[in-house]
C-alpha cells in the first residue's frame, strides 16, 4: 500500500508545475501510463500532461491554483481547488479577452510508485466562461455577464 503522506506530496508538487510555472515538474510526478479523463480525447502520457499544461498556462499565464482541501485514501488523492487568472493568451479556441476568472474545481488522482497514472476532473467550465463574457446565463446579455 502507497504511503498517504507521499501521495499528498506528489499531489501538491504536481499543482507547484502550474503555480512555479516549471514544466520539469511533470517528470517527477506524471507516470508514463498516465491517463487524464477530464479531457476528450483523454490525455495520454507525459505529454498528455504537458499539452494540457501548455494550453492553459498559454491563456492563463498569471494562472494560480490554491488547495483549499485534500483528501487522501489509499491510492487516491483528491483536491478541492479554485484556480485564478487573466486571459491574457488563446485558450480553448477563444482569444484573450484580459478579463479575470476565479475557478473552483475537483480533481481525482490515482497514483501507483510515487507517480500520478489517472486524472479524472470537474471544474466549473461554464463560471468561467461566464466571467470572459463569451457566454451568459440565462436572462442575461453576454456583454453584461462579465
Amino acid at each position: 500500500m502507497e504511503n498517504s503522506k507521499d501521495n499528498q506530496r506528489v499531489v501538491r508538487r504536481y499543482y507547484d508545475a502550474y503555480n512555479l510555472k516549471d514544466e520539469k515538474i511533470f517528470d517527477e510526478v506524471i507516470s508514463n501510463d498516465y491517463i487524464d479523463y477530464g479531457h476528450q480525447p483523454p490525455g495520454r502520457g507525459l505529454s498528455g500532461a504537458m499539452d494540457d499544461y501548455r494550453e492553459f498556462t498559454g491563456g492563463f499565464k498569471d494562472a494560480r491554483f490554491n488547495i483549499d482541501d485534500l483528501v487522501v485514501a489509499g491510492d487516491r488523492v483528491v483536491a478541492r481547488w479554485t484556480c485564478t487568472g487573466t486571459h491574457t493568451g488563446d485558450f480553448i479556441g477563444i482569444p484573450a479577452t484580459g478579463k479575470k476568472m476565479s475557478v473552483l474545481g475537483i480533481s481525482m488522482y490515482r497514483l501507483r510508485d510515487g507517480k500520478i497514472v489517472e486524472t479524472r476532473n470537474s471544474a466549473d467550465v461554464f463560471g468561467m466562461l461566464v466571467q470572459l463574457g463569451v457566454v451568459s446565463p440565462p436572462g442575461m446579455k453576454a456583454d453584461k455577464a462579465a
